[in-house]
């Protein structure tokens, strides 16, 4: 844990994950999980208070994948992620082509067994647009496909999946009205929006080619930000009113995925 101090980050706390390998972390008010890949695979939810994490008790879930640490890429969960009411933690599993939902306790803790559904092909990364309802890109089928949360946490799929034509949909930032996917295996940016009719419609296969494997996005002021793991960048690109990407800037020199190994994961404040 870090606190950022201007273009300085400080460390505060380093804290055991009660897992193998640690992936991603949702953090919610006090409440912070983190999303362990490694082996059985895990949940391990955390209060944050006065600038530090504490274990919660009664929220250690494992996920039962079987896995070894570390796993193999697609047999591995990619993201944990709580709901905006707060209600439930959700997990996308990759290759058991399924989502996890625990609900979330008085204190934080979770449930003992989640509810399980099915998520399309490969559920990689995903986000909300509206307080119960959620898109996940399917990293398999190359699509993108939106659920509703129901009270009981199953997810249940609302409309088609729309595929983009490109390769290895990765994760998902919303800006404005515009959701961006970014598709690893082809290097490009995907947009969609839902409309008025609450259908989920694409925008442009190609709103942006970034050339380098793009891994993983952010956004700060309206900007999304783009990080390129095979060319070791990270573009910044306006967003227009039509969805339009424009790039207004570009930072080089950073390290490159190579042999499986490098950056991934990108934060803006």
């Amino acid at each position: 844990m870090f606190r950022v101090d201007g273009t300085k980050l400080d460390k505060l706390q380093v804290v055991w994950s009660h897992g193998l390998l640690p992936v991603s972390v949702a953090v919610r008010d006090n409440l912070v999980y983190v999303l362990n890949a490694g082996g059985e695979g895990s949940v391990q939810g955390f209060r944050l208070h006065k600038d530090r994490l504490s274990p919660i008790e009664g929220a250690n879930r494992s996920l039962g994948l079987h896995n070894g640490n570390p796993p193999a890429f697609m047999t591995a969960p990619a993201q944990v992620e709580i709901d905006p009411e707060g209600e439930f933690v959700l997990v996308s599993t990759k290759a058991a082509n399924v989502m996890f939902s625990y609900e979330i306790g008085r204190d934080g803790e979770l449930s003992r067994h989640p509810v399980i559904s099915d998520a399309g092909n490969t559920p990689f990364g995903f986000t909300f647009d509206t307080e119960d309802t959620l898109l996940v890109t399917e990293s398999g089928s190359n699509e993108l496909s939106r659920f509703e949360l129901e009270k009981n946490g199953e997810l249940d799929q609302i409309g088609p999946s729309v595929p983009n034509g490109q390769q290895a949909p990765c994760w998902i930032q919303r800006v404005g009205d515009f959701f961006f996917v970014a598709n690893a295996g082809s290097s490009t940016i995907s947009s969609y929006k839902v409309d008025r009719d609450g259908k989920l419609v694409l925008v442009k296969a190609v709103a942006a080619d970034t050339g380098g494997g793009s891994i993983d996005m952010t956004t700060s002021d309206g900007f999304l930000y783009v990080q390129n793991a095979a060319a070791g960048n990270v573009q910044g690109y306006e967003v227009g009113k039509d969805g339009s990407l424009k790039l207004v800037t570009e930072v080089t020199g950073l390290p490159k995925f190579e042999n499986g190994i490098g950056m991934e994961g990108i934060a803006a404040s």
